[in-house]
């Protein structure tokens, strides 16, 4: 069985910065989420699972990623899947990165097929 890789805030914080993430903060949620805008209206998060410096215990929360958009009403919601969901391990860099990457990719083959359902 793989080990549980404790990862900071710190680790995490330079990870998804490199990778044109910033913190938000959203009400009523404790861990440090990060987002970047890809389409217009359309933003990866990254659902950390890190709260205070360092992640959760082993065995709780994963780290999750999901592409969220502000609707015509105003409400965000997801359009992608959230069960994207990526195991605190010594490989989580690379599982983070291949994770963002396919949520990225559904959401403009959606884009992409809803284009050509109007051709």
């Amino acid at each position: 069985m793989r080990a549980f890789h404790n990862i900071t805030l710190n680790e995490m914080d330079e990870f998804l910065r490199h990778r044109g993430f910033t913190p938000i903060h959203l009400p009523n949620v404790k861990e440090h989420v990060y987002g970047r805008v890809v389409y217009p209206k359309i933003t990866v998060r990254v659902y950390t699972g890190i709260v205070g410096e360092d992640s959760k215990e082993r065995g709780t929360d994963a780290i999750r990623v999901v592409a969220m958009k502000r609707m015509q009403d105003g409400i965000i919601r997801p359009v992608t899947p959230s069960d994207s969901k990526v195991y605190r391990l010594e490989n989580w860099r690379e599982s983070l990165t291949i994770r963002i990457n396919n949520v990225i990719d559904l959401v403009f083959d959606d884009i992409q097929a809803k284009r050509e359902a109007y051709v």
